[in-house]
């Protein structure tokens, strides 16, 4: 199987740098990224590039120079430039060098004119008043609305400027004003396409605003303030606020709850990130502290299975719990390795690693399935009974002691069909979170860090429902679950 096609990017500004990456990496490409053409040189990329992305103008050497140094050596590369300052003098060179297209960066700081807008769409005037449903109407005049947008082709996307022109109407009956559109308009003059895909780049790719802001208003000319992609995440989390209530709401009310936390700095002040994952589901939330009390008030109710690890808040949820024994077995082994001549530690290990292997090993047989696994009940009260046989040494007591007091919590789920045995699931949604805290971390506010999670929860359950966060976004939905059913459909449909 052939190796997907090599791509360097040349740019000396890394924001238009990580958003080109992005773009090329989703076409399915390997990428690799330069602050400079003497960066590239220095690199050993030069045989494996099927093409170079390039800026014109760069501190050093140019664009233009690269091309023609790599000429002189026997490189005949495909050279894609880009210029927010073109030249056609510059172009012309490119192209007789053999370049594929000289690309000009659609914008100008100078200039303040409205964009030209690409299509004009018209709303038919409506024939009976939406408030009484009179048929006395009458025109009351029109107006237009410019969307700035994205169109996304199949290899790529581009700006996408529609303006509408919307009949305003009275009704003669109720004296009511309406427009003839019922279309649901996003906040200021920006399409949906653009922000879905500015929350896509924070959320999954893990860009901070400030290079969203900066790479979008380069690349398409967007002239977007400092900011704006902050306020276009409040409207998106506002958007999805019924999809993550929705979310939480399942989660508290299912069969199977993993649970875990992390802290976080807003602003300077250490806070707490809950997470709340299912198989099919995750929901984050905050609290400025570590305290219990909103974990505890959120699973009152709760009367599946908990999973989660050893920490106190825990235990005052009353319903069957399943303790993590990967981090009871971590634990174990730190001790051993802190204690290496410790005989209570050993023995505790091999009566532990007695017990657990073969259920383990059932497990990676027949699945998660009480049929199977409640045969180990009798070794399980066996381990159990020898506890108090092992040594009395600190080290071991506190592992035996900790044994002892979740002794009805340890091997839960060996009485239940689909639990785990571990907290996989809630440390892998922990991991997400820790990825784009790099970028948030210190500089969010509380509020923008609960709109963050709104989406980040959007994002990592289209993850474990195997959906695309970013069709998802742009399909307009509010329902992952309408939305997997209506994908399915279609794909059945094309299949026939």
């Amino acid at each position: 199987m052939s190796k997907p096609p090599l791509v360097a990017i040349i740019d000396d500004d890394a924001s238009v740098r990580a958003t080109t990456d992005s773009l090329v990496r989703s076409l399915g490409y390997i990428v690799y990224t330069f602050a400079s053409a003497e960066e590239f040189l220095r690199s050993n990329r030069l045989d494996d590039l099927s093409c170079v992305i390039s800026d014109v103008q760069m501190p050093g050497m140019s664009g233009v120079e690269l091309q023609a140094y790599l000429l002189t050596q026997g490189y005949r590369v495909p050279f894609i430039f880009f210029t927010a300052f073109p030249d056609e003098r510059i172009r012309a060179q490119a192209l007789r060098a053999g370049a594929i297209c000289y690309l000009t960066k659609p914008f100008d700081a100078t200039r303040h004119d409205k964009p030209k807008p690409n299509t004009t769409i018209g709303f038919r005037a409506v024939s009976h008043c939406p408030t009484c449903n009179s048929t006395k109407i009458y025109s009351h005049g029109t107006r237009s609305k410019t969307v700035i947008d994205l169109r996304f082709m199949t290899y790529g996307l581009k700006r996408w400027v529609a303006r509408y022109m919307i009949h305003r109407q009275r009704c003669q009956s109720c004296k009511s004003i309406f427009n003839s559109s019922v279309h649901r308009w996003t906040p200021a003059k920006y399409g949906w396409n653009l922000i879905a895909y500015a929350m896509y780049q924070n959320i999954e790719l893990h860009l901070t605003q400030m290079s969203i802001d900066s790479s979008m208003s380069k690349l398409f000319g967007l002239r977007l303030r400092r900011g704006w992609t902050s306020r276009m995440k409040t409207a998106a989390a506002q958007l999805y606020a019924t999809t993550y209530d929705r979310l939480v709401k399942k989660l508290c009310s299912g069969d199977l709850l993993h649970v875990d936390e992390t802290s976080i700095s807003v602003r300077g002040v250490n806070g707490y990130v809950w997470v709340l994952t299912s198989m099919e589901e995750v929901a984050y939330f905050f609290t400025p502290t570590r305290e219990g009390n909103t974990i505890q008030e959120l699973l009152k109710n709760f009367s599946g299975v908990l999973v989660s690890d050893f920490y106190a808040a825990y235990d005052a949820i009353e319903c069957p719990q399943q303790k993590c024994l990967i981090h009871f077995i971590r634990d174990l082994n730190s001790a051993i390795l802190e204690h290496p001549y410790d005989e209570g530690l050993k023995q505790l290990a091999g009566n532990f690693a007695r017990v657990v292997k073969p259920i383990i090993e059932t497990v990676d047989r027949h699945g998660l399935k009480k049929r199977f696994l409640g045969k180990f009940r009798n070794s399980i009260d066996q381990f159990y009974k020898h506890l108090v046989e092992v040594g009395s040494e600190d080290a071991a007591a506190k592992l035996v002691d900790r044994l002892q007091k979740n002794r009805n919590k340890m091997f839960t789920f060996v009485e239940f069909d689909d639990v785990p045995w571990n907290n996989n699931n809630a440390e892998h949604a922990v991991k997400a979170f820790a990825l784009l805290r790099r970028v948030i971390e210190g500089v969010t506010t509380e509020k923008g860090l609960r709109d963050t999670l709104v989406l980040l929860s959007v994002c990592e359950t289209c993850k474990f429902r195997n959906v695309d966060f970013l069709d998802f976004l742009r399909s307009g939905s509010k329902d992952i679950d309408d939305f997997v059913i209506s994908g399915r459909k279609q794909r059945l449909r094309r299949a026939n």
